[in-house]
């Protein structure tokens, strides 16, 4: 939960390939992230690989915090996602070796609403702590206001954090698959609740995928 200073954000995540719909739900001053059917689960995930090839939209809705039905306009929002602790557990392919990924400029569609559309490119490391990924939403001058959404988990094919889905990759999965691991978000690439046929399915898709 975070409070806000200036405009309250509401953010609607509506995923490509068939996955869940997450929401966040918004008051003038705090933020809730997760589904409403589960409201303690304050997590944000989706699912993301090194091919860079996995379509996603975020629509932003950006409201004045005084009393929470103004549209702020012309807000010109971005997002980005970066690792905020370490060990870091997600790497992004515009920089391997930086904390953050590449801006991502929203659309304006009136009336305080703005559509980002994205394909994050990067990988996870599994064996670093799972919720140290978070997004942040900048919008007005300069991009002077902002909000961060934390405890944001990527689901990636490449579990290692090498740069590439290949061999290496390949036992990790499996003791996910099998539950010789305990389960990991990490690697429930359609975020069932269930590491299964579905999501190796995923991961055979992208193998072999390489930073581009």
């Amino acid at each position: 939960m975070r409070f806000f200073t200036h405009a309250a954000v509401v953010a609607v995540f509506l995923f490509a390939g068939g996955a869940s719909v997450a929401e966040i739900e918004a008051t003038c001053d705090e933020v809730y992230l997760g589904d409403k059917d589960q409201p303690d689960w304050d997590m944000l995930t989706f699912t993301y690989c090194p091919g860079a090839d996995v379509s996603h939209q975020i629509v932003l809705h950006i409201v004045e915090p005084n009393d929470c039905s103004t549209p702020v306009l012309n807000a010109n929002p971005r997002i980005y996602f970066y690792n905020w602790q370490t060990p870091q557990s997600a790497y992004f392919c515009n920089d391997m070796n930086a904390t953050r990924s590449e801006d991502f400029y929203a659309t304006e569609l009136g009336n305080g609403y703005y559509q980002v559309d994205f394909s994050l490119g990067g990988g996870v490391k599994v064996s670093n702590p799972l919720d140290n990924m978070s997004m942040m939403v900048q919008y007005g001058a300069n991009w002077s206001e902002q909000e961060h959404f934390y405890n944001v988990v990527g689901a990636n094919p490449d579990l290692n954090g090498d740069g590439v889905v290949n061999l290496s990759d390949i036992p990790i999965y499996s003791d996910f698959s099998s539950g010789t691991r305990p389960y990991d978000p990490r690697a429930d690439f359609n975020h069932d609740g269930n590491i299964n046929l579905t999501d190796t399915q995923f991961f055979s898709a992208h193998f072999n995928d390489v930073c581009p």
